[in-house]
């Protein structure tokens, strides 16, 4: 996945890493005197907060948008972040982390700048007024409303930034499991290819090309494992590097990382793992194959991790991810 995106960095942002939250510049006394609470009106009598946020906006005039939130140019997420965002990040947690540790105080900082400017050049009179007519006096229900229109039209918040600044994750995807004790009878040679078929024709259905070139970088992954190891079970990976965008967002770039998806590699970099050894030991064999593997990524199941374990290698020529299923209604 590409993207011409170039982080911004508006005079006064905070300088550091994802908890930095130092102040931006003031809005100061550049709003004209005079204004009355009528000024602050849309012709349907609601509030303009198009009109009031109107210094904070970019863009041409039927498409202008808020600045958001600033995240520092070298800034990305943790690998724990990664990782439980790839399970769906049942609990919120990392949701909940950055937003309130860097989208909501930039917001409330900036919102609260902007109607101190505005109660400012008002005077006392014009802003009660406005205070009264709309919000029953209660200046915290005018902060309230302001704060969720900045945060529903800004251009991007923390978390959109993070993943696509967020580069070169190593991670694992288990694909196949297979147990191979039903073959335990076999001579070693006879249970060797018992087992290359077996993988064989679970990656096919999963897409990778049925060829002799894949059949013969299977077989010497499967010729690695020892004759006494050749039991229990064997799980398949694709495994590599790849950017958190191409994990977390589908191919138009929208964030998906709560939906059950399936996840296309092309040109798979696949791992053998024999159950038979500790997981510290590593893959028994790796290498590419060729065609395009289509695996699901089901994000309340424990199929997919942030591994250092990795030798090197991209996951795959490209990786795609499409969701599947609806979205949780609390995204």
């Amino acid at each position: 996945m590409t993207t011409s995106f170039q982080p911004r960095k508006p005079a006064g942002s905070p300088q550091g890493g994802q908890f930095d939250t130092k102040p931006h510049d003031q809005i100061g006394s550049a709003l004209d005197t005079g204004v009355t609470a009528s000024d602050l009106e849309n012709p349907d009598g609601t509030v303009n907060f198009a009109k009031i946020f109107a210094e904070e906006t970019y863009g041409p005039d039927d498409n202008r948008r808020l600045f958001g939130v600033y995240v520092d140019y070298d800034d990305q997420l943790r690998s724990e972040q990664v990782e439980a965002l790839l399970q769906g990040d049942p609990d919120s947690t990392v949701d909940y982390e950055i937003f309130t540790s860097m989208t909501y105080p930039q917001v409330y900082e900036k919102v609260t700048e902007t109607l101190e400017a505005w109660e400012e050049s008002m005077g006392w009179e014009e802003w009660d007024a406005l205070l009264d007519r709309h919000f029953d006096g209660d200046r915290t229900l005018l902060e309230d409303e302001a704060r969720e229109y900045y945060m529903d039209n800004m251009d991007e918040d923390a978390m959109s930034q993070l993943v696509r600044l967020t580069r070169n994750v190593d991670f694992r995807h288990d694909v196949v499991t297979i147990d191979t004790d039903e073959w335990l009878e076999m001579e070693p040679d006879e249970m060797r290819e018992a087992i290359t078929d077996r993988v064989m024709s679970e990656l096919v259905a999963k897409g990778v090309d049925d060829t002799a070139e894949n059949r013969a970088a299977v077989r010497t992954m499967v010729d690695k494992i020892d004759d006494d190891d050749l039991g229990g079970g064997l799980t398949l990976s694709v495994a590599g590097r790849a950017d958190a965008s191409d994990l977390l967002c589908d191919e138009e770039g929208n964030q998906v990382w709560w939906w059950d998806s399936t996840v296309d590699y092309e040109r798979p970099y696949v791992e053998m793992r024999s159950d038979s050894y500790s997981y510290e030991y590593g893959p028994v064999g790796s290498g590419y194959v060729s065609g395009t593997l289509s695996a699901p990524l089901m994000v309340e199941e424990d199929c997919i991790h942030v591994d250092t374990n990795i030798m090197g290698e991209k996951a795959a020529s490209s990786v795609t991810r499409r969701k599947v299923d609806s979205p949780d209604a609390s995204h």
